[in-house]
C-alpha cells in the first residue's frame, strides 16, 4: 500500500484495502460513524481519535498520522499520562498507576517508565529513558516538582525532577482505562 500524503487519504485507502465501510470502521473503533465522515470528508491531516482508529483498525498509529513505516504490523503500546507530582512519583518508584488514569498511545517503546505529563498550554510531553529518544543530540527536559512543569534546556536545573522527553505531541488520543 503506497504512503498517501493526508492521515484522511490514509484512512480512505485502508478502509478500501480491509474492504470496510465507514459504519464498519467506526464500529471497530468504537467512534461515532460522523467522527469518520469528519476525518474522510474534511481532509484532515489529524485526528485526536488517531489512536482509537488505528487500534481499531489494526493499523499503525505511526503510519496512520506521520505516513511513515507500513500500515500493518506493529503494536500500539499504551503511556499513562500522569497528573500530578505524587501520583509521579508512586509510577517511577512502585510502578503504581491509579485506576482512573488516562493514557496515550504509541508505537515507540520509551521503556518501562515511560509517562506522559500534560502541560498547561495542552501539550503532552511524553518521557522515557535516553536510549529511547529519537535525536539524542537535541533534547530537552520535564522539570516537574509540587508547583510547577515546564520545559528545559538545561539539564542542570534541579536534576532530581528532570525527566528526559522523548517526545512532544499537540494532537493526541485519550484512552480511559483502569488497571
Amino acid at each position: 500500500m503506497s504512503t498517501q500524503a493526508t492521515l484522511s487519504s490514509r484512512l480512505k485507502a485502508v478502509l478500501s484495502e480491509l474492504h470496510i465501510s465507514q459504519k464498519e470502521a467506526a464500529t471497530r473503533c468504537g467512534l461515532p460513524e460522523q467522527t469518520i465522515s469528519n476525518i474522510l470528508t474534511k481532509n484532515m491531516d489529524e485526528t485526536k481519535t488517531a489512536g482509537r482508529i488505528a487500534m481499531g483498525l489494526g493499523i499503525s498509529l505511526e503510519w496512520l498520522v506521520y505516513g511513515t513505516g507500513q500500515p500493518f504490523g506493529q503494536t500500539v503500546k499504551w503511556i499513562p499520562i500522569i497528573d500530578s507530582f505524587y501520583a509521579l512519583g508512586l509510577f517511577l518508584t512502585e510502578s503504581s498507576i491509579r485506576s482512573k488514569t488516562e493514557y496515550i498511545a504509541s508505537e515507540r517503546d520509551y521503556g518501562p517508565k515511560a509517562f506522559a505529563w500534560k502541560l498547561d498550554n495542552g501539550t503532552i510531553v511524553i518521557c522515557g529513558e535516553h536510549e529511547k529518544i529519537i535525536d539524542p543530540a537535541n533534547h530537552s527536559y520535564l522539570l516537574i516538582n509540587d508547583e510547577t512543569s515546564m520545559i528545559s534546556e538545561n539539564s542542570e536545573d534541579a536534576r532530581k525532577y528532570l525527566h528526559l522527553i522523548c517526545e512532544l505531541r499537540t494532537c493526541y488520543d485519550l484512552v480511559k482505562t483502569g488497571n
